[in-house]
């Protein structure tokens, strides 16, 4: 996980579903173009990113399931 992680998971949890009012699919799209920006940041920068979930799957459906 990254400096970044735990302030994007509150605002994909917290602000934009309970503060905003914004749908599951509306988190998710947020969720989604959040990983394609973070994916071409790091191909830019030469950084490596990770994508784990505690059990060691990856999955692309479902914002909750990644860690930055």
């Amino acid at each position: 996980m990254t400096a970044l992680a735990p302030y994007l998971s509150s605002f994909l949890r917290e602000h934009l579903p309970k503060e905003r009012g914004a749908s599951q699919h509306t988190c998710e799209a947020y969720a989604q173009s959040f990983q394609l920006l973070l994916h071409f940041a790091a191909g830019r920068l030469k950084l490596s990113h990770r994508r784990s979930r505690s059990n060691g799957s990856t999955r692309r459906s479902s914002w909750h399931s990644w860690s930055i």
